[in-house]
């Protein structure tokens, strides 16, 4: 899995004892934690975070500006409660934390979030150009396999195309081409 092995990656290079993924669903508008996430060991509470992001919102300027968000107190930061994470922060314990944008051919794909330094101190400078460097690193190889699936999931659609078009054409029968064109159909949803 490739968040998987992201985190697998990254987690050695950071003091941190939170470290995850949070990626934008065009489709649906909505940001997505994405499992695994380090220090939080409930898959559940990870797959609990979605946020719809509504248009003219906080939420949706912070977006569109690409902002890295820094905060000692992730459960009590006006911005964050505009992403709805602070119900996150305190169900998973994050405190001191930073959002860092995941950003690839000047196209947003959602955040890296690094939280909780052993040493409880905050985020500084320096610690947010380094995951800027590490984000910078990250995003072409996110959009790169979101840009795979996308071609598979199209190449897959032209095949069933392909097979209903050549079953239309055939000798079947009117229900043959319909029990076969739909059962190829429902595989695609």
């Amino acid at each position: 899995d490739l968040f998987h092995r992201l985190i697998e990656s990254i987690s050695p290079l950071l003091n941190s004892q939170i470290l995850g993924f949070i990626i934008f669903d065009e489709t649906h508008r909505l940001l997505e934690a994405q499992t695994p996430f380090k220090g939080i060991h409930a898959e559940s509470v990870v797959r609990w975070y979605q946020f719809s992001l509504q248009p003219g919102s906080q939420a949706e300027e912070i977006w569109t500006a690409a902002e890295t968000l820094i905060t000692a107190d992730a459960a009590e930061d006006e911005r964050f409660k505009s992403f709805g994470l602070d119900h996150f922060a305190r169900v998973a314990g994050i405190h001191q934390c930073v959002l860092i944008p995941l950003t690839s051919s000047g196209q947003m794909l959602g955040y890296l979030l690094v939280a909780n330094k052993p040493n409880g101190e905050v985020f500084d400078q320096d610690d947010v150009h380094f995951l800027q460097i590490i984000s910078g690193k990250a995003a072409p190889i996110i959009e790169n396999s979101n840009l795979i699936q996308l071609t598979r999931q199209r190449a897959q659609r032209a095949e069933v195309l392909r097979r209903i078009a050549s079953l239309t054409k055939s000798n079947a029968t009117i229900d043959e081409t319909l029990k076969f064109s739909t059962i190829d159909l429902a595989r695609l949803l």
